[in-house]
């Protein structure tokens, strides 16, 4: 099994990247200041590796990515979110109409579920469970 990434490991990552070429400047972006906008949620979740719309434009000039386009009226729910966690080792970009990974592996189990969240994060429940997962209530 691979190990988790931890963010100063993406963040020291980044800062290997942290020159960019406009036309005809150069712009540096200081690690302090990258920290801060590259994650979704600073502050309650320390260990998460979700990221914001803002880290994911620092990502997508380091790494590989692979977008997930979601469902027409797809809602995140806390339940996505967690087990992404507990299964992903790379970062990620979740909103309601987009699951941006950065792992081929990750993203091919999400394409075998035909991108629906739903069904993966339903799929990991039961088989760390044994059991079936309380029905989540239907949007009306």
């Amino acid at each position: 099994m691979t190990k988790k990434l931890s963010r100063h490991q993406v963040i020291n990552l980044l800062s290997k990247h942290q020159t960019k070429q406009f036309k005809d400047s150069t712009v540096t972006y200081p690690d302090s200041n990258k920290n801060s906008m590259v994650w979704h949620n600073e502050y309650s979740a320390r260990g998460s590796l979700r990221i914001s719309k803002s880290g994911l434009w620092e990502l997508k000039t380091c790494f590989k990515m692979f977008p997930i386009p979601m469902k027409p009226g797809f809602q995140v729910k806390n339940v996505h979110v967690k087990c992404l966690e507990d299964e992903l080792i790379f970062p990620y970009f979740l909103d309601n109409k987009m699951l941006v990974l950065f792992s081929g592996k990750d993203a091919l189990e999400i394409k075998l579920q035909d991108g629906d969240l739903d069904t993966w994060a339903r799929a990991r429940w039961i088989n760390q469970r044994f059991q079936e997962p309380p029905k989540l209530p239907e949007d009306s």
